[in-house]
């Protein structure tokens, strides 16, 4: 994979649609935006636009010669003024008054701070001018951008690094991309470009944008600036920061800082993160030395009040070559650890070993976890067994044991061992209630001596004991062996409530009986003694909320994990965007959840039984595939497959996985594809007795294109897949609607969606019944539900995905219909900019049989050239989409 700096500067097709909608009704424009986002480039574009139009474009210090403005009496004359701030004033007055007499159009741009002549302030208020604001760009923006100047897929990771320190600003995203060109730092993985971020030092061009950014700085304001820079954020109420008021005034006016609210707290970070980033490097090093010191001393001074001000004083501490104090070193890795950033967690808990600390089952823990954040799974397990023999109280042991049962599922690929580990502890337990009855805990026995009956299924066997019944319920997730989980569903809740125990329960069919696991609310029942389990609750509690009861009650779960997750890890934070993507998407906001499903899968949170990477990218290519964005799609679809390799993705993942491929199928047209793949899932779930999933499946299958066998599944068996709460009965209906033709039945199923806030489904439903209707022949009904369609379909970004719902239109489209399932992954990947040989590597298969592929879908679609496939096949090239 070569890599060049590829196509020209993507432009703003929305920002620049409007401006030429405008400039064709003779009204002015003023684009106004940020430094960097990319104004000149948007007003350039513009202007190329209205000159191939026959407009006169003319300058501002043009306007001292009336007679250049005229070019014949029909001709346009557009006053062209990038940056007001630098333009002459008297010759802005004069266009003005030219704008005012209708003799001329104003283009022009400024930036938000800058202040605005009393005439074009008088024009805007009187309509004859109108501003365009131009946002930065959001992730996927961001995302399009990359693939356009690379000229190849950029890995999720990558995109997010690029938006994290560039936030959407054009003029930083280009340097940033430039310098990783120059450094050689981009690199090939699986067929995407990947970056690691900035690890070096940066170059010139990035010290001096930097620079840019920041403005002129006198002392105290550069001594405020380096410290933030090293610290990430201050409190505003640390003595270091207070005695910089003035700075501190002076830099929040100019914008180079910003302040963040928190409850009675306010604190100050540098507004831009390439700042932050870049300006440590330029910090003379006993400077840097001198300020870490200083920094560690106020943190720890304040007594560690904000979540990670231990981590940072500590981090602050070795970054000056210093040992952190002692009693902070375990907390410090903890909170390391609640970061993501394994290393340093790992660095401090052997800095505790080595200060003279006895390895207690928490420190061993905490070892162990950030281990298995680095990949070292093994070590860790060895870490696990060895704090497994020590004397401690009930709640670590339980921690300890579902740690262990992770790392041996998820890192070791060994789900029966996990299994066989738990059920180990809980004989335990029982041999020492024997002798204690008051001990309701077991330390974790080795997997490789468990032997004897399971404790829920052999004959006399010990039940669960209370602490480990979640961590029995993951490891019968893990080994799809949910109806051994039943006994403990009616349980009464702890206050973290019962997460995995609730996602079996909900998975078997009762979402009630899995909502009172979790306390029934958004609250928890009592106080909540462990943040992270409160958020696994939460994060559990959104998801079967909404796949039961709808939109609107899972938005109230979402507000509860947004407040709790304020201050949570990235794990949490990746939640949290999941829960609201999610939520999105259901309600037909796709762009939207795009964007936070983008920020979900870019997250490494290794560990996830929650929310595994592998199901993040799945969901993304769903979403991506559901806007049209099918080969995308595909490359994602190919990164989560990579993922389950690296992470253990239990049976439940592994098919929601494959459920968003049948989605991706139905986009490309594939429906049989798609209902080979859902239907395969829910035979797959329902024996497993995964009925929620099933019914997931069953739904999907009958959208796709087979609802009769659908519902023959559906009702079959004995039981067949029960249905409980508002969510599943709308599901089942619309299966059995669709296998009925019943026009009134799908009107029916098209209100139940609507009503819970489904509006996607509501839509396809409703052009499914004027089908059905008209099929019938009952002219009435087909207006009506027409109109329904129509009416619910423009609140959404995606058409409906059942070939009813979406005919064919164009030659292309009919085209694409006979290609092979291999010929559609084939041409989206070329359409995607992909060589053949990088096709052939994802698709494992040879660069001859990829161009054969390719041979025959040319003939088929009636193309001649790689630049034709995406346009044929509807999908819009990379060049040209959307960046807004």
């Amino acid at each position: 994979m070569a890599l060049e700096m590829g196509a020209d500067w993507p432009v703003r097709e929305v920002e620049l649609r409007e401006i030429e909608r405008f400039l064709a009704l003779g009204v002015s424009v003023l684009a106004v935006g940020g430094p960097g986002v990319g104004k000149s480039t948007l007003l350039g574009a513009a202007l190329d636009r209205a000159a191939r139009a026959g407009a006169h474009i003319v300058r501002p210090d043009a306007l001292t010669d009336p007679r250049r403005l005229v070019r014949g009496p029909r001709r346009r004359v557009v006053v062209a003024a990038d940056d007001l701030a630098a333009a002459d004033p008297g010759a802005l007055a004069t266009a003005c008054r030219l704008v005012s007499e209708g003799q001329a159009l104003l283009l022009a741009s400024a930036s938000p701070a800058d202040p605005l002549p009393e005439a074009l302030r008088r024009l805007l208020i009187g309509g004859l001018v109108r501003r365009v604001t131009v946002e930065p760009f959001g992730r996927s923006e961001t995302a399009a951008v990359l693939r356009a100047l690379l000229g190849g897929p950029v890995d999720t990771a990558t995109a997010e690094r690029f938006w994290q320190l560039s936030r959407g600003n054009a003029l930083v995203l280009r340097e940033l991309a430039d310098h990783a060109v120059a450094a050689g730092a981009l690199t090939p993985v699986r067929g995407n470009w990947h970056w690691p971020g900035l690890t070096g030092a940066p170059d010139s061009r990035l010290t001096d944008l930097a620079g840019l950014l920041l403005g002129e700085l006198d002392p105290a304001e550069r001594e405020l600036v380096g410290l933030l820079a090293l610290a990430g954020s201050l409190d505003a109420g640390l003595p270091l920061v207070a005695d910089a008021r003035d700075a501190a005034e002076a830099l929040d006016r100019r914008g180079v800082i910003v302040t963040e609210r928190r409850g009675f707290q306010l604190t100050l970070r540098l507004a831009h993160p390439l700042c932050e980033a870049v300006v440590p490097w330029l910090l003379p090093e006993l400077t840097a030395r001198r300020m870490r010191a200083q920094l560690a001393d106020a943190l720890e001074a304040a007594g560690g009040r904000r979540p990670g001000e231990l981590l940072r004083a500590a981090t602050l501490r070795l970054a000056t070559g210093t040992a952190p104090r002692r009693d902070h070193l375990e907390p410090a890795a903890a909170e390391a650890l609640a970061h993501h950033d394994f290393a340093l967690a790992e660095r401090l808990c052997r800095a505790a070993l080595t200060e003279g600390r006895a390895p207690t089952p928490s420190l061993a823990l905490l070892l162990g976890r950030a281990l298995a954040g680095q990949g070292r799974h093994a070590e860790a397990e060895d870490h696990f067994r060895d704090a497994a023999g020590a004397q401690s109280g009930p709640e670590a042991r339980t921690a300890l044991l579902g740690a262990r049962a992770v790392n041996l599922a998820l890192g070791l690929h060994r789900p029966a061992d996990a299994a066989a580990l738990v059920d180990a502890a809980v004989r335990d337990t029982a041999a020492r209630r024997g002798a204690d009855p008051a001990d309701g805990h077991a330390a974790g026995a080795d997997p490789d001596s468990a032997t004897g009956a399971d404790p829920v299924r052999g004959g006399g066997a010990d039940p669960v004991p209370a602490g480990y019944r979640d961590v029995y319920a993951l490891t019968r997730l893990f080994t799809d062996r949910l109806h051994e989980t039943a006994p403990y569903a009616s349980e009464p809740a702890p206050p973290a409530g019962l997460p995995a125990l609730a996602l079996a329960r909900h998975e078997q069919g009762d979402s009630d009986g899995a909502l009172a696991l979790l306390g029934g609310g958004p609250a928890p029942s009592g106080e909540d003694r462990d943040p992270a389990a409160h958020l696994d609750r939460l994060a559990v509690l959104g998801w079967i909320t909404l796949q039961s009861r709808g939109e609107a009650e899972a938005l109230a779960v979402l507000d509860a994990l947004r407040e709790a997750a304020r201050n949570g890890s990235p794990r949490h934070e990746a939640h949290l965007s999941l829960l609201e993507a999610r939520v999105h998407r259901s309600a037909g906001r796709t762009a939207k959840a795009v964007e936070l499903l983008r920020h979900a899968a870019a997250r490494e949170a290794p560990g996830d039984w929650v929310a595994p990477r592998a199901s993040r990218l799945a969901e993304l290519a769903g979403a991506l595939a559901e806007l049209g964005e099918t080969a995308e799609a595909l490359c994602l679809l190919d990164d989560a497959k990579a993922a389950r390799e690296t992470e253990y993705a239990y049976p439940l993942v592994a098919d929601a996985v494959a459920l968003e491929r049948a989605v991706v199928a139905v986009r490309l047209g594939d429906r049989p594809a798609a209902v080979r793949r859902a239907l395969g899932v829910a035979e797959r779930a329902a024996a497993a007795g995964r009925r929620a999933q099933a019914l997931t499946a069953l739904h999907l299958a009958a959208r796709a294109g087979d609802p009769a066998r659908a519902a023959a599944l559906l009702d079959g068996g004995p039981g067949g897949v029960p249905v409980r709460g508002p969510v599943p009965e709308a599901r089942a209906r619309h299966v059995r609607a669709l296998a009925d033709d019943d026009g009134d039945a799908l009107d029916e199923v098209s209100t139940r969606f609507a009503a819970l806030g489904l509006l996607p489904l509501a839509a396809e439903a409703a052009t499914q019944a004027a089908l059905a209707h008209q099929r019938a022949r009952d002219r009435r009904k087909v207006r009506a539900s027409r109109a329904a369609g129509a009416r619910l379909g423009a609140h959404c970004d995606t058409r409906p995905a059942s070939g009813a719902a979406a005919p064919e239109r164009g030659r292309g489209r009919r085209a694409a219909a006979h290609l092979t399932s291999r010929e559609r992954e084939v041409v989206a990947l070329a359409a995607a900019h992909l060589t053949n040989q990088e096709i052939a590597d994802r698709l494992v298969l040879s660069v001859r049989t990829v161009e054969n592929h390719l041979y025959r879908a040319y003939g088929k679609l009636g193309v001649t050239a790689r630049s034709e496939l995406a346009r044929r096949l509807g999908a819009v090239p990379l060049h040209d989409r959307r960046i807004a």
